[in-house]
């Protein structure tokens, strides 16, 4: 009789036991709806010690609930995210639940409020926690190397740059390339090009009349890949790493554009200087009448500090295209930046006789800079009339310079917002 009481009470004990689950994730999932999250949390937290002995469609319902509590906030943690990644971990191993259908919608949602969250910091100039966030992304879904190569981007920002190796390294491993195709037409109102999201996009506007120039532009994150890795090497005195990294790119695709600019940066770095003008001849010679590689080239060499032979590249973009808007702000910037160090030198004068007289040469030289921006910009600004910052920037110059109409006229524009 006793063992009868003790097998009804084992009984109950167990049908309480399951009550509770499906009550606290009953709750959980309120709460989540609510946006109550820290709650949901705790609700879930309260019945953790049950799953083990739960059936696989409770332990599966559990740890969707334990992804999206964590996953909910709008601003998310490095612990939100490594608890929600965990929860989906666990539930994928749950894939004959009834919950199978959530699983990917799940990781999607978490995905993306992962890489929204890391775009924030980066925003933010938070390079560190966006680089980590979007390692996260990437270790959720490996398939999309995507999140790997913008967490080794933003970890070459961070200046952390044992991780930077690290992921490009990984990237390089997979023979990431990283093609986007980037669709364009030209808006005849504004006379700016704009970026669509697909082709078909793009082609409907077209019909209207109201866009015109369709272009496509396809590109390879490959080269970047590999100018990066070598760059970060030659940085760390790996110079022998290096130049084998970009001997072994070379052999596979001796002919690809992005790989022969990857070998001159490198090389440029290694100093020598010979094989860097032979291997930009090189690139020019490949496609001499695109403006786009002129441009593409003039980028590069501004970020080895070639400042000379980007001006040069600049040039040569706008000679075949002088409507390149890109060409022309990077030209207007780059020649300004000149300025920096005359200003500094005049800042650093005193108040005698000879610095005044210093101070007018290099008041002369400043002027003369500015004047060589000027065109640039106005350019610009006739290519893309409503873009605020051309605008202030070229306000700026027109006021060191003492145009002062000039100056008035383009700050009564951006007040206008005309």
């Amino acid at each position: 009789m006793k063992r009868k009481s003790i097998l009804i009470l084992s009984a109950l004990l167990i049908g309480l036991t399951g009550y509770t689950q499906k009550k606290e994730l009953r709750d959980a999932a309120k709460l989540i709806k609510q946006g109550s999250f820290t709650q949901a949390k705790a609700t879930l937290a309260s019945i953790e010690a049950l799953m083990g002995s739960a059936d696989a469609d409770t332990q599966a319902e559990y740890y969707l609930y334990l992804s999206q509590a964590y996953s909910g906030p709008a601003t998310l943690t490095s612990e939100d995210i490594s608890k929600s990644a965990e929860a989906i971990n666990k539930l994928r191993s749950f894939s004959n639940s009834k919950f199978t259908k959530e699983i990917d919608s799940e990781l999607y949602n978490l995905r993306v409020k992962i890489v929204n969250s890391a775009v924030a910091d980066q925003n933010s100039g938070n390079h560190q926690s966006a680089a980590d966030k979007l390692y996260a992304s990437y270790m959720i879904s490996p398939k999309d190397t995507s999140d790997l190569y913008y967490a080794a981007i933003n970890s070459v920002s961070a200046k952390n740059y044992d991780q930077a190796v690290s992921y490009f390294e990984k990237l390089h491993e997979l023979g990431f390339v990283g093609n986007t195709v980037t669709y364009t037409a030209v808006d005849k109102s504004t006379g700016e090009e704009e970026k669509f999201s697909s082709k078909e996009d793009r082609d409907l506007l077209l019909k209207t009349g109201q866009y015109t120039k369709p272009a496509q532009i396809t590109s390879s994150k490959r080269g970047d890949v590999i100018s990066s890795l070598g760059i970060l090497y030659i940085e760390q005195k790996k110079l022998d790493k290096a130049k084998a990294l970009i001997e072994e790119a070379r052999r596979i695709a001796p002919n690809d554009i992005s790989l022969i600019q990857a070998d001159a940066e490198i090389t440029y770095k290694l100093g020598d200087m010979e094989r860097y003008d032979e291997l930009m001849q090189e690139v020019v010679a490949a496609d001499p009448n695109n403006p786009v590689l002129y441009y593409n080239l003039g980028v590069s060499a501004a970020n080895i500090k070639s400042f000379d032979k980007a001006e040069e590249y600049y040039k040569m973009a706008l000679s075949l295209d002088p409507d390149y808007y890109d060409a022309n702000i990077n030209l207007a910037v780059l020649i300004s930046d000149k300025a920096e160090s005359i200003i500094d030198e005049m800042n650093s004068l005193g108040m005698s006789a000879a610095d005044n007289k210093k101070y007018e040469a290099l008041q002369v030289k400043l002027h003369g800079v500015y004047e060589q921006a000027i065109p640039y910009l106005e350019k610009a600004v006739e290519l893309r009339p409503n873009n605020v910052d051309v605008l202030r920037s070229l306000m700026n110059i027109h006021s060191v310079l003492g145009n002062d109409e000039k100056a008035k006229m383009i700050k009564a524009k951006i007040e206008s917002g005309q």
